[in-house]
């Protein structure tokens, strides 16, 4: 920006001065889906790559290959990562989670959009879903035959299950909470991510929805899964005595 005129300078010259400001450019409106996520993710590799990456998942997380493959894991060289698809409640890809092998770190493609995990085509028509704690939670329970959709953390994803609940006519929702040990707050009282998340979700969801835990010593939907203890009979048994509430 032009700020003033400096008179002649003693030179002879104009000597008109300019001073430029640096100003911060305010960011636009994401889109409602985000492009650059679905097209980087698009251009994943499948064929022999996903079927490797599919096959060595299945080894170290314990879920079956084939459901590994529907949910269109991929492997991303460039982040030395599997790539897990989010989507939006229309199954467009949104955004990318990543987990690192090695280390098992997870984290998200710059750029994504917070979204849900689920198969589009494995979701029938139904009125009753169960919803879980991140891609991995979601395949167990959808492995065992239940209508899973998984949200990115237990804090997160109420306005993406709302939207879902809304488009695919859901009326019941049953939420699988996680068996976490309690946490100190400052002033020396005490939560449970898990289980306080579910019960926000339940209150926010604005349809019929109830809580349901992993039997005890048991931490998620997976370790569930992975002890041999998680079938749908089981599932629906150990659910058939939860509250209904209904959100606000």
């Amino acid at each position: 920006h032009r700020l003033r005129d400096e008179p002649k300078s003693k030179f002879g010259g104009q000597g008109e001065q300019w001073k430029f400001r640096r100003h911060s450019v305010p960011l636009q409106p994401e889109p409602k889906n985000n492009p650059a996520a679905a097209d980087y993710f698009a251009a994943l590799p499948t064929g022999d790559s996903q079927e490797r990456i599919c096959a060595r998942l299945e080894r170290e997380l314990g879920l079956p290959k084939a459901m590994l493959e529907m949910h269109d894991v991929r492997w991303d060289s460039r982040a030395n990562a599997a790539a897990f698809p989010m989507r939006n409640a229309d199954g467009e890809v949104t955004g990318i989670r990543y987990r690192q092998l090695s280390t098992g770190r997870k984290w998200a493609l710059k750029g994504s959009k917070d979204g849900l995990f689920y198969i589009p085509e494995y979701i029938p028509i139904t009125d009753e879903i169960v919803v879980c704690e991140g891609p991995t939670d979601m395949l167990a329970a959808a492995s065992v035959g239940l209508n899973a959709v998984g949200r990115s953390s237990c804090m997160t994803g109420a306005a993406l299950l709302r939207e879902f609940v809304r488009s695919h006519r859901v009326r019941r929702v049953t939420i699988i909470g996680d068996n976490d040990k309690p946490h100190d707050r400052p002033d020396g009282s005490w939560w449970r991510p898990g289980l306080d998340g579910a019960g926000r979700l339940a209150r926010d969801l604005r349809v019929s929805a109830r809580i349901v835990l992993p039997p005890p010593h048991i931490k998620d939907t997976r370790e569930w899964y992975r002890s041999g203890l998680l079938t749908k009979n089981s599932f629906l048994q150990a659910a058939s005595g939860a509250k209904w509430m209904i959100g606000s």
